[in-house]
């Protein structure tokens, strides 16, 4: 009935399209893209004209984002045509953890060496330049020097070229910074619950799977401005559950962390609410997206 691409970058996505096409099979497109990263002028007015014509093919868009949704109406998808479908996650593993999160996150702070009223700031993802490990280490020294009235874990979980210098950086400079490696996707849920704040850092990044997943178990979020999850109608909602910072501005990003910590009301709050932004934006959305766009595709 329909063929669903997941972009259409690469040339095996765009022959998918082309045989669509040219056989009157409706077409979704599914993907994470916005307007945020910056291009020159010569690349804006070729992408304008090349995915102008690629979408105005497309019967359907999938949008999983605000973000999202914005980057198919710069290129004239009519709204009609647009279906917010947020990005899933694993959802059921998450939402088992989610029933037994207190034990959950007592036995991981025993096995991370971590006390029950120690704050942890979480991040999770590959240790590589971009996603600027760096700049975790600079927050975690920050703390370090000027302490918040609770006492601050920084967990970091992932593997990656930078990872062992990182981590004898912070082993040499006595910073409180737990470097996990590697960790499988069927554990992750376990140190999202043992977790208070995800603390992301990263100069690009379209989506960011790491919210909806950290949202699902109660987290508070601090982001970098311009990541494709922030939105007024999605998972991370600025001043709601997120707060948010210029990319590579440590200090700023050592403030919101700080306000949140120092005001357990707001961090209560905040995470009560990532909860409820996940709840409506979860796995049951996706689902009625997805059926909403290829009724609307297919009944042409």
């Amino acid at each position: 009935d329909a063929v669903l691409v997941h972009g259409y970058s690469h040339k095996t996505m765009r022959l998918a399209l082309r045989w669509a096409h040219n056989n009157g099979v409706a077409t979704l497109v599914f993907g994470d893209s916005n307007l945020n990263n910056k291009r020159s002028l010569l690349k804006r007015i070729a992408k304008r004209i090349f995915v102008s014509r690629i979408l105005s093919r497309i019967s359907a868009c999938l949008a999983i984002s605000e973000q999202n949704e914005k980057y198919y109406r710069h290129y004239n998808v009519p709204k009609n045509r647009i279906f917010r479908t947020p990005f899933p996650i694993d959802e059921s593993i998450y939402r088992e953890t989610l029933t037994r999160k207190e034990k959950i996150r007592e036995k991981m702070r025993m096995e991370l060496g971590v006390s029950p009223d120690t704050f942890i700031v979480l991040t999770v993802g590959k240790i590589i330049d971009y996603k600027r490990p760096y700049d975790i280490v600079a927050i975690a020294r920050i703390f370090r020097d000027h302490p918040a009235s609770r006492k601050i874990s920084f967990l970091m979980v992932g593997d990656g070229p930078l990872h062992e210098e990182c981590k004898k950086m912070t082993y040499r400079e006595g910073l409180d910074v737990i470097w996990s490696g590697f960790v499988n996707v069927d554990k992750l849920p376990s140190y999202y619950a043992a977790s208070d704040i995800l603390l992301h850092a990263c100069d690009i990044e379209s989506f960011g799977l790491v919210v909806p997943e950290a949202c699902c178990l109660g987290l508070a979020l601090v982001l970098p401005e311009g990541m494709g999850a922030i939105g007024q109608t999605g998972v991370a909602q600025p001043g709601y559950n997120t707060l948010t910072y210029p990319p590579r501005d440590v200090d700023k990003a050592a403030i919101q962390l700080r306000s949140i910590i120092e005001n357990p009301e707001k961090f209560s709050a905040m995470s009560q609410r990532s909860m409820q932004l996940y709840a409506e934006n979860n796995m049951s959305r996706t689902v009625s997206g997805v059926r909403a766009a290829l009724e609307f595709a297919t009944e042409k």
